[in-house]
């Protein structure tokens, strides 16, 4: 009588102190993360900005000071009413805008993950999927909206920025309210801030039907 083959044996302790590993470096990872938070969702990207300048620049915001290598904003003006027809350009200066001309870090490389990898990324999907760190001046835009949770904020590495649809609505939303425009600025090598970081005075302004 023919034979079959034995299925492979399992050994529990490998099984047991592959998971315990897992585990750990998931404790590790998570532990003294601080609460998601809840504005990050509905941030709007352009230029060079990305999740992790976000973050960077949130963390940074409270020791924001004013100073002449500060941003200035240009439009809108105090006050200024501005038409819900047609989305609007919020536009602003910045002495260290010439830090961005240097060249940007090259892009990480992607590996072939390893077995250790593929272990990890289940427990930490987000291992591999952040953007390469950026050298530049950036910029935090934040437009305050009365009653709302979170304020319209932008995060770019422009002096310049057009609402998309759905950000328009929220201030369109908001007409007749006084909305505040608030700009955070710096220079970052590498990710981490080498300058700054320094505010804008903020300008108030609304949105008319």
């Amino acid at each position: 009588m023919r034979r079959h083959p034995e299925p492979p044996r399992v050994f529990p302790s490998l099984v047991v102190a592959v998971a315990a590993l897992v585990a750990g470096i998931a404790a590790l990872a998570f532990a003294g993360c601080p609460a998601a938070d809840p504005c990050a969702a509905d941030v709007l990207y352009t230029g060079g900005g990305t999740d992790e300048v976000y973050a960077t620049m949130l963390d940074a915001k409270s020791r924001a000071t004013s100073d002449p290598q500060g941003p200035a904003i240009t439009a809108p003006t105090a006050d200024e009413k501005l038409p819900a027809a047609t989305p609007a350009s919020f536009t602003w200066t910045s002495p260290i805008h010439v830090a961005s001309l240097f060249p940007r870090v090259a892009p990480h490389v992607r590996h072939t993950p390893s077995l250790f990898d593929r272990l990890t990324s289940v427990v930490i999907p987000s291992a591999y999927a952040h953007e390469p760190p950026v050298s530049s001046d950036v910029y935090l835009v934040e437009i305050a909206v009365p009653g709302a949770q979170c304020p319209v904020t932008v995060v770019t590495t422009d002096l310049d920025v057009t609402l998309d649809a759905a950000h328009w609505q929220e201030l369109t939303a908001a007409a007749g309210k006084d909305l505040t425009l608030s700009i955070t600025s710096a220079y970052l090598q590498v990710g981490r801030v080498q300058e700054g970081p320094y505010k804008a005075d903020p300008v108030t302004f609304q949105v008319t039907p």
